[in-house]
């Protein structure tokens, strides 16, 4: 018997057709893939020296951020090329400082560049403006960061703004770093250490020192700006206009930090706010100003388990001054104010504020602060003696987690950023809440 071979037919071109397309939709889908599997370059600066000569063996910081800003090499291998978002970092003898002759390149086209010094601190690099240009700036669309830097001795002057940085509508994270010395000496708008007209995020940084003759002695936050302030000192800043710390006129959010020693010709010492601000767990110690040496306020203004002492002003409200808009305190002390009453203005109590004068709540005494020091965690406090009338009257549905310096609260918090505890309950505080 015969087996019937059976010949089935193809369409060649058919199938070819449909191995081709496979072959394409494949490339299609890993381009992507491939792309994103390209390192960002890590560029390394080995040169204090503020020069463009290419080819000199030297990979100066400014040829590192052009290259990393325009994803090329300008510098005949002196720095790798930037490609994606680039990471800068160095390999110097420390402690070291970089002079600028010039602005540092802008950081533009949308790039994400992060700037890591050298040593576990800030203290190990400085970049200095030599008092007479500013550091840095990022433009709108782009990402800075900077990490374990000092940015000090900035200068601008005219209608320039930002002696450190100027950030002109970009994203800015400042963390672990110092802005120092830098001065804006224009009359027109400010900001003697940082202009910001975007986002910024500032975290376990001191600014300090830093001057302007316009407005905002550390920070100006423009109309269009965010500012975050966490775990964080601004100390002895001054102006000839407002704000001697910060000046707003955007948006605001303050946790954890201490604003102490600045000074303001005119209103708030440490803060004066324009648009929306809010800050909590915040110690605001030792400013001076015309009006508002602590706080001055001219819009929305809420302030939480904050604490105002030792604060100064020569004409009216040395703790706080409300000139206009809402101001509403919850859990906050305002006391051992110097020449003038601790409030004025239209306040609203929100509850459990213990105001040593009663000018802005219902409740009045002496809160038996410390002076302000190094109580434990990243910023100074002042803390609570025993027996103070702030302990244990905060109310509860404001109570933060921990206080300024970490610390757990108990139940029914203390007003005020400092949580006042015995040596034996912050014994058996880690088991209570375990």
């Amino acid at each position: 018997m015969k087996r019937q071979i059976l010949l089935r037919t193809y369409n060649t071109s058919a199938w070819l057709g449909l191995i081709l397309s496979l072959v394409v939709i494949g490339l299609l889908i890993a381009i992507p893939d491939i792309a994103h599997a390209i390192p960002a370059a890590s560029l390394t600066v080995n040169s204090m020296t503020d020069t463009t000569i290419a080819g000199d063996g030297a990979c100066t910081l400014r040829e590192a951020i052009t290259n990393a800003d325009n994803d090329v090499d300008t510098t005949s291998g002196d720095c790798l090329a930037g490609n994606g978002d680039d990471t800068i970092t160095f390999s110097l003898t420390t402690p070291a400082t970089i002079t600028l002759n010039s602005q540092l390149p802008s950081i533009s086209n949308g790039s994400v560049i992060t700037i890591v010094g050298p040593g576990p601190t800030a203290a190990a690099l400085t970049i200095s403006g030599n008092n007479g240009v500013r550091l840095l700036q990022a433009d709108n669309g782009s990402t800075l960061s900077i990490t374990t830097l000092t940015l000090a001795d900035g200068g601008v002057s005219g209608t320039n703004v930002g002696g450190g940085l100027f950030n002109n509508g970009g994203t800015v994270i400042i963390d672990s770093s110092t802005i120092a010395n830098n001065n804006a000496l224009g009359f027109s708008i400010g900001g003697g250490g940082i202009y910001n007209a975007g986002t910024l995020s500032v975290t376990d940084t001191s600014l300090v020192n830093n001057n302007t003759l316009g407005s905002g002695g550390a920070v100006f936050n423009a109309s269009s700006g965010s500012l975050t302030v966490v775990d964080s000192t601004i100390s002895g800043n001054s102006t000839s206009g407002n704000g001697g710390g910060i000046n707003n006129s955007g948006l605001v959010t303050i946790m954890g930090s201490t604003i102490s020693g600045n000074s303001s010709t005119s209103g708030g010492g440490g803060i004066a706010n324009f648009n929306s601000l809010s800050t909590t767990n915040s110690t605001i110690s030792g400013n001076n100003a015309s009006f508002g040496g602590g706080i001055y306020n001219y819009s929305t203004l809420t302030v939480t388990n904050n604490t105002l002492s030792d604060n100064s002003a020569t004409n009216a409200g040395a703790g706080l001054f409300h000139f206009s808009g809402t101001t509403v305190l919850r859990n906050t002390i305002i006391a051992n104010s110097i020449n003038r009453s601790d409030c004025s203005g239209s306040i609203t109590d929100g509850g459990s504020n213990l105001v040593e004068d009663g000018s802005c709540s219902l409740s009045a005494g002496d809160p038996l602060l410390g002076s302000l020091a190094n109580n434990g965690g990243p910023t100074k406090t002042h803390a609570l003696f025993p027996g103070s009338p702030a302990i244990n009257t905060g109310n509860p549905v404001y109570c933060t987690a921990t206080d300024q310096r970490g610390q757990l609260r108990v139940e029914i918090c203390d007003t005020g950023a400092y949580e006042f505890s015995t040596p034996m309950l912050k014994l058996y505080l880690p088991l209570i809440f375990r």
